[in-house]
């Protein structure tokens, strides 16, 4: 028998796996701690756990296990080109493999709004006055990435489309592109007419939430680093919840980032 439980702390609520075996006539339990989140909503049940859903909770530890807490580091330095593919969090998912928590570690939209680091330097002080910001937003996520785009410090000016080679998820259409929009800060300049792009993406789809390559050419075209930030090899662009490895001329941080 398995069951999740929940126990109150002054800042909101910890949450373990209890797996209890009877041994020589006595009950044991064994305690697994899944964190400060809810590993999934009550609804989809907390009590009498299936092994499938005991074995869920068990990868959820060993991912936070061995990720760093609470928030990365940011970088030093200020960056005029932003990339963010932010880490959404949804409300519910009535199929269990459709969690985004099953891939990743989520935020709410008030925590991507007012991030800060473990040092508590918020994420604010790491853009130029004058930036553009490219954020990614999940169709059903973006009265949400609006408000993100105007908490940062941006105003939002235009976007592009995704349109993704595989048929997604999704409880009214089933989705099968998401958004990539466009925001700035202070002034900034247009790119050259030869160095725009047409406003529909089209490319495979490579993993859960992985994005198309062909975005970092196109943003280092529209924008292309000053000279000085070329001779001295310094970088000028960051991308935000970044996962996978460093790109020349590119900043990054995130819980999967190096």
């Amino acid at each position: 028998m398995a069951h999740i439980e929940e126990r109150k702390i002054k800042s909101g609520s910890q949450y373990r796996l209890v797996e209890s075996h009877r041994e020589n006539g006595k009950v044991r339990h064994i305690r697994t701690y899944l964190g400060t989140k809810r590993p999934w909503p009550k609804s989809q049940g907390w009590k009498n756990l299936s092994q499938e859903q005991v074995q869920r909770a068990k990868r959820k530890a060993a991912r936070r296990g061995v990720r760093p807490s609470p928030n990365p580091l940011l970088p030093e330095g200020k960056y005029a080109v932003i990339y963010a593919d932010p880490p959404w969090r949804y409300d519910f998912a009535q199929v269990t493999d459709w969690s985004i928590e099953e891939h990743y570690e989520t935020l709410t939209t008030e925590e991507i709004k007012h991030y800060k680091d473990q040092s508590g330097v918020p994420i604010q002080d790491i853009f130029a006055d004058n930036a553009l910001l490219f954020l990614w937003s999940p169709q059903p996520k973006l009265t949400d990435a609006l408000q993100v785009i105007a908490a940062w410090g941006f105003r939002y000016i235009t976007g592009a489309v995704w349109v993704k080679k595989r048929l997604g998820m999704g409880y009214w259409w089933m989705q099968k592109h998401e958004l990539l929009l466009l925001a700035k800060k202070g002034e900034f300049p247009t790119p050259l007419t030869k160095n725009r792009f047409p406003s529909v993406i089209e490319a495979g789809w490579n993993g859960h939430s992985a994005k198309p390559a062909v975005v970092y050419k196109m943003i280092e075209k529209m924008c292309p680093p000053p000279v000085s930030h070329r001779q001295e090899e310094r970088d000028y662009y960051i991308e935000l919840f970044k996962r996978g490895h460093k790109r020349p001329f590119w900043a990054g941080f995130g819980y999967e980032y190096g």
